[in-house]
């Protein structure tokens, strides 16, 4: 299930939060007895870059922040600093700090006539469009929500 809030004119203001079936506590102990962890994301797009320039318009925030598994921090500094999660702007592999899709990895990616772009949402088609990709950072997982701005991009 999704809910998306909408109306809304900064980055990362459209919300999609990610509902589970079973409890967040049942999904972590399931990551930490798992020797890997991988979970897939896909973003539909029409006209709405995750990146564009320097601005990031869309990312994924993590389940319990990427310093989770820090087994020196106590739980209270985890729950404070890392409860909301944290931003992460790669939609595909364990590339955190950087903007990269599944499509970059092969240039493969959408190309709208200028530089070459890392994800296909990036070149700002007025087509729709989707960047897929799987996550495997195991210490992020699991994913919380994906957020973006609605964004209408003139086309002249």
């Amino acid at each position: 299930m999704i809910v998306v809030e909408h109306n809304c004119d900064e980055p990362g203001c459209d919300k999609h939060e990610l509902q589970y079936e079973t409890s967040k506590e049942q999904i972590q102990a399931l990551i930490q007895l798992s020797e890997t962890c991988s979970q897939s994301i896909d973003f539909g797009c029409f006209l709405a870059p995750l990146k564009d320039e320097d601005t990031a318009f869309g990312w994924w925030l993590d389940k319990s922040g990427k310093y989770a598994s820090n087994q020196y921090m106590d739980s209270f500094l985890r729950l404070v600093f890392f409860s909301k999660g944290n931003q992460h702007y790669f939609f595909d592999g364990n590339h955190v700090g950087e903007h990269v899709c599944s499509c970059a990895e092969d240039n493969s990616c959408l190309d709208n006539g200028g530089p070459p772009k890392d994800c296909n949402c990036d070149a700002k088609q007025p087509d729709w469009a989707s960047d897929y990709g799987i996550i495997t950072a195991k210490v992020l997982l699991c994913c919380q929500s994906l957020d973006s701005l609605m964004v209408l991009w003139n086309l002249t």
